[in-house]
């Protein structure tokens, strides 16, 4: 049986679709008859780089300084991280001992078979960028391998691009999530490398509805939902496409990020799952909630988060919609199709299948695993 390692985003603010991928991924692993589990990187920020990657951190609507600092948003992070604890507990596997860039336990290439970095934004610039633990680097080449992984840019800053190639040019086996990974990849490295899909698509529907789990606060009533999670700023624009989209299919609003509703901000991945799977409507500007959105079956629309520092951020969902032929699930400007409303995509589940296979072909080609 090979043993894996799995190397991702970890230790910073608790993300739904960061346990999700990384949960997926630690099953897809395991239905190929690995051990898999992850190695905790407790690697923190570079002195010089802390201002620039805490101003990127802010920049998510749910942690503005003065929510943190305050004592109600002290009390809603702790109750918010204590749920996240607790699902990484009961669901993803995490090795004895953890990793840093300066503390490499001892004879770690020899515990593994195999690294995998990924997936999520790993590579991002703006988190880590001079860490080369998230590229592998204390394994052999042979041993590196990267699924789905994103740099969360378009292009990586002139500073860093010596170190990423360097970086890059060592791992053996490399996949990106979406294509300006690998417009960055090749222009980096002159390597073509597949773009593959993100873990959480490597599980099928049922497997997904196997740990969806109904909020305990949840109360059903006559009056169906439409449920909202933004990780960008909040503009006039995006509250006004939510209010209208509301009134005109009579639906009540829940808002998971909502800093004022203890419960709401407090759901848990496994509830995640499960509050999608049941709502009429979908809006978000997340990549993992609109992949969740066609997994499950249910109508969304996507509103585009373009930052200063994450220019590509509408590159991965625009891969991932192109890829199922969704792109009219863009809300643009207030004005959106009404196809969006609709909960049928059959269509997608014949690309779904033929993307798994190419996906599963090159995880077990990284990992020698001959097709019995």
């Amino acid at each position: 049986m090979r043993k894996i390692g799995i190397i991702t985003l970890n230790g910073y603010y608790p993300n739904l679709g960061n346990n999700l991928q990384n949960y997926a991924l630690q099953q897809a692993l395991r239905s190929l008859g690995c051990f898999a589990e992850t190695i905790i990187n407790r690697t923190s920020y570079q002195h010089r780089r802390l201002a620039t990657a805490i101003k990127y951190v802010l920049n998510y609507q749910h942690y503005r300084q003065q929510w943190v600092n305050s004592k109600e948003g002290r009390q809603f992070d702790a109750a918010r991280i204590k749920a996240y604890e607790a699902f990484r507990t009961k669901y993803i596997s995490l090795a004895p001992f953890s990793i840093a860039r300066h503390q490499i336990p001892a004879g770690l290439s020899q515990r593994y078979d195999y690294f995998i970095a990924g997936s999520d934004q790993i590579w991002n610039p703006y988190f880590r960028a001079t860490c080369g633990i998230d590229f592998l680097t204390f394994a052999s080449p042979k041993q590196r391998i990267s699924y789905a992984a994103s740099f969360g840019v378009s292009e990586i800053p002139q500073k860093y691009q010596s170190q990423f190639t360097q970086w890059l040019s060592g791992i053996d086996y490399i996949s990106v999530r979406e294509e300006s990974g690998a417009a960055i990849v090749k222009a980096l490295t002159g390597r073509d490398i597949p773009v593959v899909l993100d873990p959480t698509m490597l599980i099928t529907q049922a497997q997904w509805l196997q740990i969806a789990q109904k909020p305990s606060w949840f109360e059903a009533d006559k009056t169906p939902y439409m449920l909202t999670y933004f990780l960008g700023d909040s503009s006039a624009e995006r509250e006004y496409v939510v209010k209208q989209i509301a009134q005109e299919r009579g639906l009540r609003i829940i808002n998971l990020l909502d800093q004022k509703n203890l419960n709401w901000y407090t759901t848990t991945p496994d509830q995640f799952i499960w509050l999608i799977k049941h709502a009429s409507f979908v809006c978000t500007d997340s990549f993992h909630g609109s992949v969740f959105c066609i997994l499950l079956q249910t109508a969304f629309g996507v509103i585009a988060r373009v930052t200063k520092h994450q220019a590509s951020m509408h590159s991965r969902i625009s891969t991932l919609l192109g890829t199922f032929s969704l792109e009219d699930h863009f809300i643009e400007k207030g004005r959106y199709n009404t196809s969006i409303f609709r909960n049928d995509f059959t269509h997608t589940l014949s690309v779904l299948e033929v993307e798994r296979t190419r996906a599963y072909q090159y995880l077990k080609q990284a990992l020698n695993i001959k097709d019995e």
